[in-house]
């Protein structure tokens, strides 16, 4: 049960990633994510200014991820352009797929859809 559970909770983040304009810290991060359908902008003053609607920021789960995370989030906030800046669906992401840095995510969401797959 707990399987189907966490397979869902991460599709329905995974959905809202590619219906959101999503920030990530590198390049490196965006490809990881593209690979998954989602389209994120790195972390820059120009992403920043160009954010509208609902934003996520999607930063690694270390101490430089949490800070510019919390860095982007000041900035957004100051964007009159964005109605929701979320940084909690990441978090599921990242809890589901044990993964601290962003561009782990397509390695280990192929081995989460293998696992899931055996039983």
């Amino acid at each position: 049960m707990k399987k189907n559970n966490d397979r869902k909770r991460l599709e329905n983040a995974l959905e809202k990633l590619r219906e959101c304009y999503v920030i990530v810290e590198g390049k490196k991060d965006a490809k990881a994510l593209e690979k998954l359908g989602i389209k994120a902008k790195p972390y820059t003053k120009k992403s920043i200014e160009m954010a509208k609607g609902e934003v996520v920021i999607f930063m690694d789960r270390d101490k430089e991820g949490k800070r510019k995370e919390k860095e982007a989030e000041e900035k957004l906030r100051e964007n009159i352009k964005v109605d929701k800046i979320d940084s909690y669906t990441p978090r599921i992401i990242a809890g589901v797929l044990k993964v601290k840095r962003v561009e782990e995510i397509e390695k280990k969401y192929e081995k989460f859809l293998e696992v899931d797959k055996d039983g």
